[in-house]
């Protein structure tokens, strides 16, 4: 406290010591701007993460229905097409008709109706052979009471590939196994009292 004299009279004169509190108050705003900074910084950042993240799984989407669109295709019958023909044209190769016929579930591959939409499914250049499964096995109670246990079949009247596969082999699809070991050119055309090599 200082002492000021002025005309005879005492006067007090308190001098406060402003510049602390000053220089506290500085600091504290220092602090808090810097606490500021981070935390906008942080919210810049993981906000930016996040749209990132987002963007990723949109093009992850993307690719996906890309990649499912490229793997199923879709082709309308005509006048005259078989699975064969269909494989034969898609593939360059009539064996893999049995590809179109399990994308498609059919039961009955050798009957096509014109308009009948088929889902041409895209296969990789290397396939892994699976053995049939159980529901591929035709429950019809004529061809289970003809089954094939032979290594030779003689074709009769109403025969085709597929159900000689089934009473074979129990399964319809193995049919290119037959066509194969006859050397057949085209499988739909087999005779009356053809002898057919049935591979064990």
């Amino acid at each position: 406290m200082a002492v000021k004299k002025t005309k005879g009279r005492k006067t007090k004169v308190v001098a406060k010591n402003s510049i602390l509190p000053r220089k506290n108050n500085s600091y504290i705003s220092l602090i808090y701007g810097v606490l500021t900074v981070i935390v906008v910084v942080v919210l810049v950042v993981l906000g930016l993460r996040a749209i990132s993240q987002k963007n990723i799984e949109q093009i992850d989407e993307q690719a996906a229905k890309t990649t499912l669109e490229q793997s199923k295709k879709s082709y309308t019958v005509e006048q005259g097409d078989s699975l064969w023909s269909i494989a034969q044209s898609k593939y360059k190769d009539g064996f893999k008709w049995t590809e179109i016929a399990k994308a498609n579930s059919l039961n009955a591959p050798y009957i096509l109706e014109i308009g009948q939409k088929l889902t041409i499914p895209v296969l990789e250049d290397t396939e892994v052979v699976q053995a049939p499964s159980e529901d591929k096995v035709d429950n019809n109670d004529q061809m289970i009471s003809n089954k094939i246990i032979g290594e030779k079949y003689t074709v009769v009247v109403g025969d085709d590939l597929w159900d000689i596969a089934v009473r074979a082999y129990g399964d319809g699809f193995k049919w290119t196994e037959i066509a194969k070991a006859n050397s057949l050119t085209n499988p739909n055309m087999i005779h009356k009292d053809n002898v057919l090599v049935l591979p064990r």
